[in-house]
């Protein structure tokens, strides 16, 4: 699987382009698509592509967050803590695993991908969720 907007904001992080790496988030905030178009921060092709979009997403802010201002960071952390896309595809339902379940082979990349958003190093393990404080380690 490939997201070429998370391809650059690697390539943003490998080459200490912060900016490259804002511009890569910019386009998936608003909605590009890439070769597989299935896989997208907005409006993805339903929870078992949701998961691993959010998921790839919430690392590439933990590789920038260092190269983005304070004010850029809360947008992007903000749009990954309430990410909601529909039925099945909001942060808590992915996580929680309610499309699949752990018999389905698309349970682990529905919930895998959630759980990334709210690892420590993330948007969501930076600052409050559900009323749950979380701090990085």
């Amino acid at each position: 699987m490939q997201h070429p907007a998370w391809t650059l904001v690697v390539i943003g992080r490998v080459i200490a382009d912060a900016d490259l790496g804002r511009e890569a988030m910019d386009a998936a905030l608003a909605g590009y698509r890439g070769r597989d178009r299935r896989y997208a921060f907005k409006h993805p092709y339903g929870a078992l592509r949701a998961g691993p979009s959010l998921g790839w997403y919430a690392a590439g802010y933990d590789l920038c967050y260092d190269g983005w201002d304070e004010a850029y960071r809360e947008k992007i952390a903000k749009a990954i803590c309430e990410y909601n896309e529909g039925k099945y595809m909001s942060l808590e339902e992915l996580v929680n695993g309610k499309r699949h379940f752990p018999e389905s082979n698309h349970w682990g990349m529905q919930v895998g991908g959630g759980a990334l958003a709210l690892s420590r190093s993330s948007p969501a393990g930076r600052r409050p969720v559900s009323g749950t404080a979380r701090t990085r380690a």
